[in-house]
C-alpha cells in the first residue's frame, strides 16, 4: 500500500450520492471514464480489480479499498483472472480537498478553526475493519429501496460510518502525540482570554514548547497561535451578533488586547471588518457602539 492521501477540511463532511455492488467474471475489466465528477469508492470483496488512474496502478484484493479522484481519467489495467464481486460508492464535495503522496507533518492548511478537522482518507487501503465496511454497504443498499426524507438522511448517517471505519487506524485513542494536541488546544479554549505564552503552555503540560507545537501542528494542521486566533475570533463573532458591546470590547472579551490587531486577525479570517461583520449579521434591535 502506498501513503496516498486524499485531504478534506470538516465541517461540512463528504455527502454520499449513490451505491451499488457488481460482479465480474474472468476476463472482464473496470471500465474506461474521463473525469467522473464525483468520487468513486470501491471495495473488493471476492478477486481482484486492476485499476489505473492517469499514470498509477493498483491490485485490488478482497477486503481492500481504493478510492478514485473526481478529476482524474480511470481505467481497467488488465482483465479480472477470477470470478470479482466489488461494492462501489459515489460521494462529493464542495469544500476544497487536496492529495498527499507521502507523509509529512507540514500544515495543509493556513488555519484551522476551532470545531473544523481534517478528513485524511487513503486512497488505497487493506480494510481495518471488514465486517463493519461491509456491513454499512449492505446497509445502504437496503435503503435504496426505501423512500422518503428519513432514508435519505440516514443513507448520509451510514455513509459517514462507512468513512470512519476505513480510518480507525487514526482514531487510536492512546496515541500520545493526539493526546498531547488535545490537551494544548483544550488548554487554549479555556484560556482564550488569558495572554498566551509559550512557556506557559509547557509548563502547565509538562513538555517542551517546541513539541506541543510540533503535535498540534501534526493533528490539527496548524500553528498553536492559529488556533487560538481561530478560537478567538469565533468567541467574537458571537459577541458582535448577540452583543451591543464596542468593537474594541468585543475584541477584548474574546482575548484580543489590541483593536487594531483583532481587526486585522478577524478581516484576514472572515474578509470583512468586526464592524462590516455584525452589519451584516445583527440580530433585529441589536445595536452595536463603535
Amino acid at each position: 500500500m502506498d501513503e496516498s492521501k486524499l485531504i478534506f477540511s470538516a465541517p461540512p463532511f463528504p455527502s454520499y450520492l449513490s451505491n451499488g455492488q457488481d460482479t465480474y467474471r474472468p476476463g472482464q475489466r473496470h471500465m474506461s471514464r474521463d473525469s467522473l465528477g464525483v468520487f468513486d469508492l470501491l471495495v473488493v470483496t471476492e478477486g481482484a480489480l486492476y485499476i489505473g488512474e492517469s499514470d498509477r496502478k493498483w491490485t485490488i484484493r478482497s477486503n481492500e479499498a481504493l478510492i478514485l479522484r473526481p478529476d482524474q481519467h480511470h481505467f481497467g489495467t488488465e482483465p479480472c483472472q477470477e470470478r470479482t464481486h466489488f461494492h462501489w460508492l459515489h460521494f462529493y464535495t464542495n469544500e476544497p480537498w487536496h492529495m498527499e503522496h507521502r507523509r509529512s507533518e507540514e500544515p495543509a492548511v493556513q488555519t484551522q478553526l476551532p470545531g473544523m478537522f481534517l478528513i485524511q482518507l487513503p486512497q488505497h487501503i487493506r480494510l481495518p475493519a471488514p465486517d463493519q465496511t461491509l456491513a454499512g454497504f449492505r446497509d445502504l443498499i437496503e435503503m435504496e429501496k426505501q423512500s422518503g426524507l428519513a432514508a435519505r438522511w440516514t443513507q448520509q448517517t451510514h455513509f459517514q460510518q462507512i468513512l470512519q471505519s476505513l480510518i480507525q487506524d487514526q482514531m487510536a485513542p492512546d496515541d500520545p502525540v493526539v493526546k498531547l494536541a488535545d490537551a494544548a488546544t483544550a488548554l487554549l479554549r479555556r484560556e482564550y482570554q488569558k495572554p498566551f505564552s509559550y512557556e506557559g503552555l509547557g509548563e502547565q503540560l509538562h513538555f517542551h514548547p517546541t513539541y506541543i507545537a510540533r503535535c498540534v501542528k501534526r493533528v490539527y494542521r496548524c500553528t498553536l497561535l492559529d488556533y487560538l486566533n481561530g478560537y478567538r475570533i469565533s468567541k467574537a463573532k458571537m459577541l458582535l451578533i448577540s452583543t451591543s458591546f464596542p468593537i474594541a470590547e468585543v475584541g477584548e472579551k474574546a482575548g484580543f488586547q489590541n483593536r487594531v490587531y483583532f481587526t486585522r486577525r478577524f478581516k484576514e479570517a472572515e474578509g470583512v471588518s468586526p464592524k462590516q461583520y455584525r452589519e451584516r449579521f445583527r440580530r433585529r434591535g441589536v445595536k452595536g457602539t463603535d
